[in-house]
């Protein structure tokens, strides 16, 4: 992990400690660190525009087919994901704006990271994306952090520094 990152994580460790009683909290900080990489990050490498995939449900899917409508997205299968996933009927996998893949990410390597935005149908969120070496192959994949906790044993923060210290590969995690 750079300097910077331990900054804002012992920042936001001094302010809101580990964990609350209230996963509200613990979401707010989650999203406050990840909102902090985010700016920190911001003129090292370009944003990028992440869009969530809802489930198939009805307000969600209109909202897509919206966006859908006025950008050119395309998913890049197997390489392109949300970690762990996006809650609230979204799939761990995304979409990029056309050209994002073959232009800015074209030579991703292990450990790149970048200013990232994830367009979900009811939340917009500041993040980071990294590139990751994962469990399952040897080819970098493009992972969008997403801040808030899936799960109720879940550390979004926790889970995106013990990766960092690992240079972003799953292997060593």
């Amino acid at each position: 992990m750079i300097d910077l990152e331990a900054e804002v994580l012992n920042e936001d460790l001094a302010k809101h400690g580990l964990s609350s009683a209230h996963p509200d909290d613990d979401d707010a900080v989650n999203r406050h660190f990840f909102s902090q990489l985010h700016q920190l990050k911001l003129g090292l490498n370009p944003i990028i525009h992440v869009y969530a995939e809802p489930f198939n449900m009805g307000e969600a899917n209109e909202w897509f087919d919206k966006i859908k409508s006025q950008r050119e997205l395309v998913r890049i299968p197997h390489r392109t994901y949300i970690h762990p996933q996006a809650i609230g009927g979204h799939w761990d996998i995304c979409q990029l704006e056309k050209d994002v893949w073959d232009t800015t990410l074209s030579n991703i390597k292990q450990g790149d990271i970048y200013p990232a935005i994830l367009y979900c149908h009811d939340h917009t969120y500041l993040t980071v994306a990294a590139g990751v070496k994962p469990i399952d192959g040897d080819e970098v994949v493009f992972w969008t952090f997403y801040p808030d906790a899936c799960y109720v044993d879940d550390n979004p923060v926790e889970n995106y520094t013990k990766l960092a210290e690992k240079h972003f590969d799953c292997h060593k995690v």
